[in-house]
């Protein structure tokens, strides 16, 4: 449905995910890191602000990302093993 509320909030955020894997497939991942970050996941100009050590962890964890973008099972849910799911769910 891509005329659901939904889907028009997450237009924005989708493109720039979508921006990011180009930029790994180039071996880029500080750029494509700071792409998702800023445009996906945290926010604009909290790259900077970031500790270096948190800017390395998605550096690092970059190619798995670009991995599980790839595989297009990554959104499927099995609604049937999730029924039998005993765990409280709030």
């Amino acid at each position: 449905m891509p005329d659901a509320p939904a889907a028009k909030e997450m237009s924005p955020p989708q493109a720039s995910i979508d921006a990011a894997p180009a930029r790994l497939r180039k071996g880029e991942y500080r750029q494509g890191a700071r792409l998702f970050a800023e445009k996906a996941a945290l926010g604009p100009d909290l790259w900077d602000r970031l500790l270096a050590a948190a800017r390395e962890t998605f550096v690092r964890n970059a190619p798995i990302w670009l991995d599980e973008q790839c595989d297009p099972a990554r959104a499927t849910l099995d609604l049937n093993v999730l029924a039998r799911c005993t765990a409280p769910v709030r």
